[in-house]
C-alpha cells in the first residue's frame, strides 16, 4: 500500500463531490504512484470497475497492470510495433480504447472524467458524442500544445502549465534524468573509453524547462553544450562532431537519422521528452527487425539510439521518480479534476444562455499554494528516500507480452 498523504488531503477537501456515478478514462504511465492516484479516487466513491486505463507501451509494468485489474479496473491491451511511430499507434489505440468504453452500459453514468498524459485521449473524447457531461485534466506540455489546436467542448484543468508543477517538479525530474543518464553511460563506459581519452562531452537540444535544467545538472559531471532549434541561427550539424552524449529535450523532432553523417564519436542519443519523436525513432527502427520490445537500443552507423528513442526514464520499471517527490503532480491532478467537476456542475446548473467554461482553465492558485506546503512538509519526512535502482529492462517475450 503506497502512503500518499497529500492526495488524502486533496480528497478530504472535496467531500461534496461524489464519484459513484463517474466513468474515468485515463491515459497514464504504469508507475506505482500513478496507480495509487487512480485507485485513491475510490475515497470519493469511484467504483473501480468504472476505471478504464490506456497505458503507454514504453512505460508498461505488468505487475501494476495486474494489481489494477484485481481491484476491478479495466486495462487496455495492445501490441507495440517498432515499425510504426508511437504517436500514430497511441492515436489509433485511443480511438479503439474509447470505442470499447462506449459499448458498455452507460445508463447509470452521470459524468465522464478524463485524466490524460499527452492529449491523445482527451482529443479522442473531444471528438466523441457522449450524452453525459465530460471533464478533463492534462498534465503534460506536449498534450497542452496538441489540444490548443482544437475547439474544446468541456473544461480541462491545465496542470501541465501550473506554476507549482513547473517550479517544483521540473528540478526533481532533471535530477532524476541525470541520474539515469549517468547509469546508462556507466554501462556503456568501456566502449566509450576504449576509443576516446578526453573527458565526456554532451549536447542538450532544447532549452525549455527540462532541457535547461538537465544541462545545468549534467554540467556538474561533464562539458555541456546546448542548442535550441527555435532560436539558433548556427546549423546544428556543426555541434554534432564532439559530444559522446546527445540529449533530446525539444519536445519535437530535434535530430533525424540522416544527421549521423556529422557525428564523429559514435554518441548515445537519449530522449528526455515524450514519445519517440525526439530523434524520429521510427526511422531508426525500420532498419532493424520487427519487435514488440520498446526498449531495444539501436546501433546505427555513427550513433546509438538508446531505449528505442523513448524517454530514458521509462524502462518498464515499477517506480520512477520517488513517489513522495512526484506526489505533487498527482495532487495537482486530483485538485484539477475536482475543480473541473465543479466547473461542469456550475455550467449545468446555470440558467444563463452564455456557454460555461470550455477548454483549459488554471488550477486555483490558493489551492496550489496549500498543496505545495503540504507536499514540502511530507518531503521533509522523506528527504532520505532514493529512487528505485535503475535496472536494465527485462527482454520481452512476444508470446507472453501484453502488447
Amino acid at each position: 500500500m503506497v502512503n500518499m498523504p497529500v492526495l488524502d488531503y486533496v480528497h478530504s477537501t472535496h467531500t461534496d463531490i461524489d464519484l459513484s456515478g463517474t466513468l474515468v478514462f485515463a491515459c497514464q504511465h504504469l508507475f506505482e504512484g500513478n496507480a495509487a492516484m487512480l485507485t485513491s479516487l475510490s475515497q470519493r466513491g469511484l467504483n473501480l470497475k468504472n476505471l478504464h486505463l490506456l497505458p503507454k507501451s514504453y512505460s508498461f509494468n505488468k505487475e501494476i497492470a495486474t494489481e489494477l485489474q484485481k481491484n476491478g479496473a479495466h486495462v487496455h491491451r495492445y501490441r507495440y510495433d517498432n515499425q510504426t511511430s508511437f504517436d500514430r499507434q497511441l492515436a489509433y489505440e485511443a480511438e479503439r480504447f474509447l470505442r470499447k468504453g462506449e459499448r458498455r452500459d452507460l445508463s447509470k453514468i452521470e459524468r465522464i472524467a478524463v485524466l490524460d498524459d499527452g492529449g491523445f485521449l482527451l482529443s479522442a473524447v473531444n471528438n466523441a458524442s457522449f450524452l453525459q457531461p465530460v471533464v478533463g485534466v492534462e498534465q503534460t506540455s506536449s498534450g497542452y500544445n496538441k489540444l490548443q489546436q482544437q475547439q474544446l467542448h468541456f473544461p480541462i484543468a491545465n496542470v501541465a502549465r501550473s506554476t507549482s508543477k513547473l517550479e517544483y517538479e521540473s528540478p526533481l525530474i532533471a535530477e532524476y534524468i541525470v541520474k539515469v543518464i549517468k547509469t546508462i553511460t556507466k554501462r556503456h563506459r568501456r566502449s566509450i573509453e576504449s576509443r576516446y581519452s578526453e573527458p565526456d562531452k554532451a549536447l542538450v537540444i532544447g532549452r525549455g524547462n527540462i532541457g535547461s535544467r538537465v544541462a545545468l545538472e549534467l554540467s556538474k559531471e561533464m562539458f555541456v553544450a546546448t542548442y535550441d532549434p527555435k532560436n539558433e541561427t548556427v546549423p546544428l550539424k556543426y555541434l554534432l562532431e564532439e559530444p559522446h552524449l546527445i540529449i533530446g529535450a525539444s519536445g519535437s523532432v530535434s535530430l533525424g537519422i540522416e544527421s549521423q553523417k556529422y557525428m564523429k564519436r559514435n554518441p548515445m542519443l537519449m530522449s528526455v521528452s515524450s514519445s519517440d519523436r525526439e530523434f524520429d525513432g521510427v526511422r531508426w527502427r525500420r532498419d532493424f527487425e520487427r519487435t514488440v520490445d520498446p526498449h531495444w537500443n539501436y546501433n546505427g552507423e555513427n550513433a546509438t539510439l538508446i531505449n528505442g528513442g523513448f524517454p530514458i526514464t521509462f524502462l518498464g520499471q515499477r517506480v520512477g521518480l520517488a513517489t513522495p517527490k512526484i506526489e505533487l503532480t498527482h495532487a495537482l491532478m486530483l485538485e484539477g479534476l475536482y475543480q473541473a467537476i465543479k466547473c461542469s456542475d456550475s455550467n449545468s446548473e446555470s440558467n444563463s444562455e452564455e456557454p460555461g467554461v470550455r477548454g483549459f482553465f488554471d488550477v486555483d492558485a490558493e489551492s496550489q499554494k496549500i498543496i505545495v506546503e503540504r507536499w514540502k512538509a511530507n518531503m521533509v519526512l522523506h528527504k532520505d528516500d532514493e529512487e528505485a535502482e535503475i535496472l536494465e529492462p527485462e527482454p520481452w517475450d512476444p508470446l507472453v507480452s501484453p502488447f
